[in-house]
Formats: C-alpha cells, structure tokens, sequence
C-alpha cells in the first residue's frame, strides 16, 4: 500500500543505524505497525513478528520472509521483541521487564499500571475491512456479491456463480489480490457481521447466528472462536457492557 512505501522511505536513514546497534548486542524492539520499519532492516526476516491486527495482510504482502504471528500480542527472537497495536507495547515493556530484570519487577510494574498481564491474543481488536481499490474488476465483483449476498447465500459457489471466470482462475486471483479464498473472505465477512450485531444489538446468540448466515449454533460458534480469539458470548461482555 502506498502509505507503507512512503512511511518507509521516510525512515530509511534510520536503516543501517538500527543494523549497527543490533550488530553490537543491542536488544530491539517495535510496536504496532513500527515492525514495517524494524522489517525493512532485515532482522526480521525468518524470525517471528507481529504488528497491528488490521494491517496483517499489508505485513505479510510487504514481508513475505518475515514469520508473521498476526494474532500474536508479543513476539521474541534472538534480541528481537515486536508487540501488536498500540497498547500492547504495555505487555511488550513488562516482557522486557522480565527479561532483563525480573518476575518480581514486571508483575509490579503491571500491578502499579494496572495492567492484565494474561492478554495472549490481540485477535478480537481486529476489524475485517478489506481494501477493494485494487483494479482487478472479477475480484472486486466477487467482494461485492459477498457483501450482498453473505447471509442469504448457503456455499461460495452460489455468490461466484455469475462471475466470468472459472472457479480455479478466480481463486487463484482473489487471493492473489486479498492475501485469502473467496471461502475465506466469506467467513470473515460473516463473523465481522456477528461481531458488530453482538456490540450493537440486544439480539439473542441465536439470532446473530442467524443473521450471519450460519445455520448451526456449534459451528458459528467454533468459527466465532477460532477467528475472534473467544466466544460470542465473551464477545458481546467484554465489548457492549450487556449482560447475556
């Protein structure tokens, strides 16, 4: 994305500085999307990293050497730290604080900044908002048929149906193009529909099921919670305020 090339190239003189110091016993460490400037050195690459939730699929495009743990809130390799979104530089400095001082010391400082030092995930913070300013013509049709037809639709084949192009071709480029299968891409516009009627609405588990597009309360979910990071029910708690 263009915004990435231009932060970068911004920044490139601090390039070889960052280099040098981790050459010379350093420890460093970035959080939220400053893992694009630590990338960009090199150090990153075949290690582990993780970066703000929502510009995953930009890391991974712009890094593909890097190991990327999007949902990750912490990484750590070989004197390399990254944390994800802004606030979990907190859980970054009281790793840090373990490490070069002590247990002790980080659980007090956690204690003293009131911070829950059981965060393991930063998976639910994520918002699904996939960019459609891309040029391929197919794959935009394939996004916007997704996005009218995701809880009415019962497979993938039924929303690509019209789309010119076969099957294998059409993944083929939408993933090119998305970083995921247009299965994927369904999901993910389902559960993103899910989430903002448990924050927003009084409906019951079962109607936001429903109004998802999901038909069985057990997969929606297992789904729910292998994306979001928890249960819809911890969902809706932990970001409305309603009691269930």
């Amino acid at each position: 994305q263009e915004w990435i090339s231009e932060s970068l190239k911004a920044n490139l003189a601090w390039v070889p500085w960052l280099q040098s110091q981790y050459r010379e016993g350093a420890a460093i460490a970035s959080f939220c999307t400053g893992a694009f400037l630590l990338a960009s050195t090199g150090l990153l690459d075949g290690k582990p990293a993780t970066t703000h939730i929502n510009a995953e699929t930009a890391f991974a495009k712009a890094f593909p050497n890097v190991i990327l743990q999007s949902e990750a809130v912490v990484t750590e390799k070989d004197r390399i730290f990254t944390s994800g979104g802004a606030t979990n530089s907190f859980h970054l400095m009281m790793r840090v604080l373990e490490i070069y001082c002590s247990k002790e010391i980080a659980v007090r400082a956690a204690k003293v900044f009131s911070i829950d030092m059981d965060r393991n995930r930063q998976t639910y913070f994520g918002t699904f908002s996939p960019a459609n300013d891309h040029g391929d013509d197919l794959v935009r049709q394939t996004q916007e048929g997704i996005k009218k037809n995701f809880n009415t639709a019962n497979t993938i084949e039924e929303i690509i149906i019209n789309v010119p192009a076969s099957r294998r071709n059409l993944v083929r480029r939408f993933k090119q193009v998305t970083g995921i299968t247009p299965i994927e891409y369904l999901q993910k516009t389902r559960i993103e529909a899910a989430k903002h009627l448990l924050e927003q609405s009084r409906h019951s588990i079962m109607e936001v099921m429903l109004e998802s597009g999901y038909n069985d309360l057990k997969t929606f979910r297992s789904l729910f919670k292998k994306t979001v990071g928890m249960t819809p029910k911890m969902y809706r708690e932990k970001f409305s305020g309603q009691l269930m």
